[in-house]
């Protein structure tokens, strides 16, 4: 999980260092895609092999899918142009860390990455345990098929960098906490039909928000951009895992409505926040 960590973190720099700003926002939104396939792909393929196997076998055959795709990340990936190296210094690192997190522009990024991953990673975690429930009572291989959904969200995260000269980013972050609003009302009613559409909103507008966001780090970020970016990710993944352990909190004693009622809450906050950003932006 840390190691995982850092490699967007270093993507989003590499991106922000050797794209010029024009672009930067369709290419975040290009890696965001494959990401989001990624995503999908290990989960429906582990979904498949612990129902045949086992999850050790689980682990085992993506651990050597993932050696696989190295090998071809190194020989594949440009060398950079315009970075140009220094050397490490943990007080300066510590110290620019602290910089952005001050920065009220950078700041409302973090807010949003933390709150759409909360809800997200929040709702696929106990989705599954309610749709293993009665009357649905589906099995693991086919809920992993939930994970198809994510096709839709690589198709709006290229969406939203595409749309940048249209919308502002606030703009496209606000349009995104939108559609997952819409999604998470669908997602209240009973129909297997109505919450697998819900979900299916849900996923394309958080990757439209994320996107959007994502390239306002990169955007604003004027020093330091890989800290920059790390900070984005260290919001994102902190909002995901709390979203994941508190709203067992809500599912356990009061269930799946009011799971859904938590996450809408969030959803609200996460508006007022993008109106804060449209407001600052510049």
């Amino acid at each position: 999980g840390i190691f995982l960590a850092s490699l967007p973190a270093i993507a989003y720099a590499y991106i922000g260092e050797e794209f010029d700003k024009q672009t930067i926002g369709a290419v975040i939104g290009i890696y965001i895609a494959g990401n989001s396939i990624g995503g999908m792909g290990g989960r429906i393929i582990s979904a498949f092999i612990a129902d045949l196997w086992g999850w050790k076998y689980a682990f085992l055959v993506m651990g050597m899918l993932d050696l696989i795709i190295l090998v071809l990340f190194l020989l594949l990936l440009p060398k950079c142009n315009h970075f140009t190296p220094r050397q490490f210094s943990k007080k300066t690192a510590i110290k620019e860390v602290i910089l952005h997190w001050k920065n009220p522009i950078l700041r409302k990024a973090y807010y949003n990455a933390a709150i759409i991953f909360f809800i997200f990673v929040g709702l696929f975690n106990y989705l599954g345990y309610y749709l293993h429930q009665a009357p649905y009572s589906l099995s693991t291989s086919f809920i992993g098929l939930l994970y198809l959904s994510f096709i839709a969200g690589a198709f709006s995260s290229t969406l939203s960098g595409r749309l940048d000269k249209l919308l502002t980013i606030p703009q496209r972050v606000m349009l995104g906490l939108v559609m997952i609003f819409i999604g998470l009302l669908f997602m209240l009613t009973s129909p297997l039909i109505m919450i697998l559409l819900g979900l299916t909103i849900v996923v394309i507008g958080f990757f439209f928000s994320h996107a959007a966001s994502s390239s306002w780090v990169s955007h604003h970020a004027n020093q330091a951009k890989a800290s920059a970016s790390a900070l984005y990710l260290f919001s994102y993944y902190v909002g995901g895992s709390m979203g994941s352990f508190l709203l067992g909190y809500v599912w356990g004693p009061y269930g799946w409505s009011a799971l859904i009622l938590v996450t809408i809450l969030f959803v609200i906050i996460g508006m007022w926040n993008a109106l804060k950003m449209q407001k600052t932006r510049h």
